[in-house]
């Protein structure tokens, strides 16, 4: 037992590794020999992935696709579902490369596939960004999308909308929403 769990702590060292130099290939390679040489929880399998996908999402050396590619993988190889984190881990990605309508089609997905439902986090990081680039027509396409999934959403939500207005030098229109949001009570704004 105690060499298995060895096994699965060095094949993930070196899965992390490859990943750090830019070597997406080696990292898959490594996933799958720690998948052959033992039988772990759905959870634990998860929690690597996500802890790659981490890594691969802050690592300037990882190629574009990393994230998207680990969790292919840990979806197809090693026959482990998505989660709320490692739907999220994806689409920070997407956005940290500025690919923020591939972020918001990853979720559209995610959404009408029902295996997991995407988190309004997920949602606000495109929000914030569109807003940061002064795209408040994206902004808002995002924002109509997190209701199309039946989400609420957040303080942080409501704060990038406002940005979005001001930056596209909308000042009534960030009023408006301030206004709005002040006469709501606090577990969120409809």
């Amino acid at each position: 037992m105690r060499a298995k769990s060895l096994a699965w702590a060095d094949a993930a060292h070196r899965a992390e590794g490859a990943l750090l130099n830019g070597n997406v290939n080696g990292a898959l390679r490594a996933l799958d020999e720690t998948a052959r040489n033992s039988r772990r929880s759905d959870d634990e399998v998860r929690a690597l992935y996500s802890r790659l996908m981490r890594v691969g999402r802050d690592s300037t050396d990882a190629p574009a696709g990393a994230v998207a590619r680990l969790h292919e993988h840990m979806q197809q190889a090693a026959g482990v579902g998505p989660s709320p984190a490692t739907v999220h881990l994806e689409v920070a990605a997407e956005v940290r490369r500025g690919r923020l309508e591939g972020a918001l089609a990853l979720l559209a997905a995610v959404a009408s596939g029902g295996l997991v439902a995407p988190s309004t986090g997920s949602f606000d990081l495109i929000v914030h960004a569109a807003a940061a680039r002064r795209n408040r027509l994206l902004a808002w396409h995002a924002y109509r999308a997190l209701r199309r999934a039946k989400l609420t959403p957040s303080a942080h939500t409501l704060n990038a909308l406002m940005k979005a207005e001001t930056r596209a030098r909308r000042p009534q229109a960030a009023l408006r929403l301030f206004a709005r949001a002040d006469a709501v009570p606090a577990r969120g704004w409809v």
